[in-house]
């Protein structure tokens, strides 16, 4: 039986996308960006048909992968920052991994 793509997320631009690309991909669920070279297009497409998509390798993964984005939205909204363990630099809330040092921040 063969896997098939399925859409899980339109992002708000490249970096978003990016950025759970690499998570979903840290937790072993394979992803590809949709639509990366749209932007310059925005003007002869609708601004929201250009928008970056990330869509599911294996459908079997897209639910787990769904639940995984739906945390990640629940902390975005989230925008107490958070202290660095490491250097004890302020970060955004949103941020997983200290923009100074590098080091993973504490959930």
């Amino acid at each position: 039986m063969r896997s098939r793509l399925k859409r899980l997320y339109t992002a708000s631009g490249l970096l978003e996308a990016y950025l759970l690309r690499d998570y979903l991909d840290a937790e072993g669920i394979g992803t590809l960006v949709f639509n990366e070279h749209s932007v310059g297009a925005v003007g002869e497409l609708p601004c929201n048909e250009a928008l970056p998509e990330l869509w599911v390798r294996d459908e079997a993964h897209y639910e787990r992968a769904r639940a995984l984005v739906l945390a990640y939205e629940r902390r975005s909204e989230s925008r107490a920052s958070r202290t660095c363990p490491g250097c004890a630099e302020a970060n955004p809330g949103t941020f997983d991994i200290c923009w100074r040092c590098g080091t993973i921040l504490d959930s």
